[in-house]
């Protein structure tokens, strides 16, 4: 069973996709022209492959055990 810990940020990671997905509907010049929907794009690009490094580190320390 994975760890709680483990679900909570691949949870998270999907949350993050599903908020792309939104913005993705929108046309370029409109997200380049809002600034809450151009900060919102890149704060989620960049934790996207946090969130995927994070469950990368958990399975490695899980691998080790």
């Amino acid at each position: 069973m994975p760890s709680p810990g483990l679900l909570k940020r691949i949870e998270r990671f999907w949350e993050v996709i599903e908020k792309l997905r939104k913005i993705a509907s929108r046309s370029v010049e409109e997200i380049i022209s809002n600034f809450l929907l151009y900060d919102s794009v890149e704060r989620n690009l960049h934790i996207a492959p946090e969130i995927l490094f994070d469950v990368s580190q958990i399975i490695k320390d899980l691998s080790t055990l």
